[in-house]
């Protein structure tokens, strides 16, 4: 989650700020990830029963890791081709990785508190998807920041704050300028923030690399099995209490 939904947070300001798609192509183009997740998910328990949970999550993240190392190399031109490549094999490790994790997670707890479980499960991934966020958003608004240092020289200081702030800042800022100045600095802020972007991609094909190994060595080889007791069992464990 921590990856992913950093992902998701730079590619649609790459889609928007420096390809020029509106908001609705923007999440159309991100469309792949969405399908190959529903194509493989369904699946993923016998893929875990067959090569066994541990394989699975390991080859899981690396190829999430190298997706995000070949997500790194993309430009301003970048050709579409080259996310969508990307979005495959990190959905298609997602698929599996994640649900084995939630029932790792849910069955190391009693039945009884299989609620805690859940709530745990939750709780991973919102903390994931706001770390994600921030890490890889902080990442590429350090990069994006010291790299529009020198074409904001010419600028006003007041002018020159607010594009270094973002992307999005530094395009408004151009677009008041205009002429030629404008187009220059709209080029420097695209290219200064897919060099950003591509930063914190090489990061996060660091941290899947490093998951996809610890997971590999700490996670069980198969994953705990619960059964549901039935309702004349719960009816008898209600009677023992009673007479308690």
């Amino acid at each position: 989650f921590l990856c992913t939904f950093g992902m998701f947070f730079l590619l649609t300001q790459f889609f928007q700020f420096v390809q020029g798609y509106s908001p609705l192509e923007s999440g159309i183009r991100q469309l792949p990830y969405a399908i190959t997740l529903i194509a493989i998910a369904p699946r993923g328990p016998k893929i875990i029963s067959r090569f066994g949970v541990r394989r699975v999550v390991r080859v899981g993240f690396w190829m999430g890791a190298a997706a995000f190392a070949l997500l790194s190399t993309i430009d301003v031109d970048a050709a579409y081709w080259i996310v969508v490549v990307s979005l495959v094999p990190i959905a298609a490790g997602a698929a599996v990785v994640m649900p084995a994790s939630s029932q790792l997670i849910v069955g190391s707890v009693p039945l009884a508190k299989s609620g805690v479980g859940s709530a745990v499960n939750d709780v991973t991934r919102e903390v994931g998807a706001a770390l994600g966020i921030a890490i890889l958003g902080s990442v590429t608004a350090s990069r994006f920041h010291s790299a529009m240092a020198v074409p904001t020289e010419a600028l006003p200081p007041e002018l020159g704050d607010i594009a270094s702030e973002s992307v999005g800042q530094a395009l408004a800022v151009a677009n008041s300028l205009g002429g030629e100045a404008g187009r220059h600095l709209a080029s420097e802020a695209q290219h200064a923030f897919t060099r950003g972007i591509g930063l914190a991609f090489l990061v996060a094909a660091v941290v899947m690399a490093v998951a996809g190994y610890f997971y590999g060595r700490l996670m069980p080889e198969s994953l705990p099995s619960r059964i549901i007791p039935s309702s004349n069992d719960l009816d008898n464990e209600a009677i023992e209490i009673g007479e308690a």
